[in-house]
């Protein structure tokens, strides 16, 4: 069941005249503050168009670092699933893991029993496994009880972490290193008593994917100079590649954040005088990869030059972005903005599955800067959003959906973008971009596009029923 938080809904012109010259009171966007010391006897007049012209067309998204080599920043979840639809074309993901040894209490690398005293007849590496935390609040489509396809292999190298490394990047791969080809994935708490990190009643949501014999015995043929260091063991093992496969009926998210303290890849042994034990390989990067099929599919047709006015696409993981292209300006000319709104409406098409692909939570605009890089536009600004709560996001900015509606929509604000662009300070064309998951108000105010799986197709400015309209209210002096 998608439950989605109430949305306030205002009627538009009557809060036009006033909401965002009262937002901006402190913002430093000039504009906005025209006529603030108008006489008495001075004319003021406040019109309205209802459907300002604009065009449209579906382009590609541009891919982004999933790892930023100057603040060595990672992202805290990694969408794992493998989807097809006759819309949007094939999507799969992967996962890249990388691993050092543990350390002891003086941090030297600890090497385990099983290396060090592997030719003591008692000592036996039995078995290997890599968890990985779920996160339970990106379920996307019917996730629940629902059986995940997946290859885990091994890593050729590493890649040079002194350089940005892509969403759309893959490392090469090696052999196969799961025992198994699939798994089951609930959001029920399972224990995690085996794995000995904490009391037997611990539990957590997680995954647990077990190495095969080849990978047990590589691992356990290492030397202890393979565990001099963290750069002599990679170079040993330099790590795993987990991929989706086939076709799940939906994707969640690997939960990445510092919080979680249970994962990783875990070595199960016997000891000197043959009692069980477990030696702990930490994660050191996790970094996430996407890929993508488009051919034959809707989507392919629609990345082209051409407009169109009638569908466009939105799609989250480097995927699909919506242009919208503010055609003819002229009747605001030497006017102040008021308050411009965006109202975007789902379509409607035969071959995409809504059950199945669910209606993201939030959308939001972008512009290009100078250099043509996606940034918000300033409607989001912090001296916008002085308080950022999420109750102020939904209330000035909007872009939260509206499943109350008749018929269901989305509205976004964009009144200061609209005036810059006026100005002359901003082009004329804006992006619409998925960002599934409000998880804090300030996730609003970087300047990135959340990793987070969601597709949508979009009513135009041209569709037949409940098209996509951008509504104005200005103030002529």
């Amino acid at each position: 069941m998608k439950v989605y938080s109430q949305v306030p809904r205002f009627s538009f012109l009557a809060i036009s005249a006033g909401l965002l010259l009262a937002l901006l009171a402190g913002s430093c966007t000039d504009p906005i503050t025209v006529g603030s010391d108008l006489l008495d006897d001075d004319r003021i007049e406040v019109d309205f168009n209802g459907d300002v012209p604009i065009s449209t067309r579906t382009v590609q998204m541009d891919t982004f670092s999933v790892f930023d080599a100057g603040a060595n920043s990672l992202w805290p979840r990694a969408p794992f699933g493998a989807v097809t639809d006759d819309a949007f074309g094939r999507y799969a993901s992967g996962l890249h893991m990388f691993f050092r040894p543990l350390r002891s209490g003086d941090q030297t690398v600890a090497i385990p029993e099983f290396i060090e005293f592997r030719d003591r007849d008692s000592v036996r590496l039995d078995s290997v496994v890599v968890i990985l935390a779920v996160d339970t609040n990106s379920f996307y489509g019917p996730i629940d009880e629902t059986t995940f396809e997946y290859e885990l292999r091994t890593l050729n190298g590493q890649p040079n972490f002194d350089e940005d490394i892509r969403l759309t990047d893959r490392l090469s791969i090696g052999d196969i290193a799961g025992l198994e080809s699939s798994f089951l994935l609930t959001d029920e708490e399972t224990l995690l008593a085996d794995t000995l990190i904490r009391p037997d009643s611990s539990t957590a949501v997680h995954q647990r994917f077990r190495l095969n014999q080849q990978i047990i015995d590589q691992l356990a043929s290492l030397d202890t100079a393979d565990f001099a260091s963290d750069s002599t063991f990679v170079e040993a093992f330099p790590g795993l590649f987990l991929e989706a496969i086939g076709e799940s009926a939906g994707v969640f998210n690997f939960d990445m954040s510092s919080t979680v303290n249970f994962d990783g890849m875990i070595a199960y042994y016997t000891d000197t005088v043959g009692s069980p034990r477990k030696y702990d390989f930490l994660f050191t990067r996790r970094l996430p990869t996407v890929s993508r099929d488009r051919t034959g599919s809707t989507a392919e047709m629609l990345l082209d030059e051409d407009d169109d006015d009638v569908i466009t696409f939105i799609e989250a993981n480097a995927g699909l972005l919506t242009e919208i292209r503010l055609t003819d300006l002229t009747e605001f000319e030497n006017r102040v903005i008021n308050q411009a709104q965006l109202e975007i409406f789902p379509a409607d098409i035969s071959n995409f599955e809504p059950d199945r692909f669910p209606e993201p939570l939030s959308i939001m605009l972008f512009s290009r800067d100078a250099d043509g890089r996606l940034q918000q536009i300033d409607d989001l600004s912090p001296q916008v959003l002085a308080n950022p709560s999420i109750s102020n996001i939904r209330f000035f900015v909007g872009g939260v959906f509206d499943e109350d509606a008749d018929p269901p929509k989305y509205e976004l604000n964009m009144s200061i973008q609209l005036q810059r662009i006026l100005e002359g300070e901003a082009p004329p064309e804006v992006y619409l971009a998925i960002i599934p998951r409000i998880s804090d108000p300030f996730t609003f105010l970087r300047n990135e596009i959340d990793i987070e799986y969601g597709r949508l197709p979009l009513n135009g400015p041209a569709a037949a029923t409940n098209k996509m309209q951008l509504r104005v209210a200005y103030t002529t002096l």
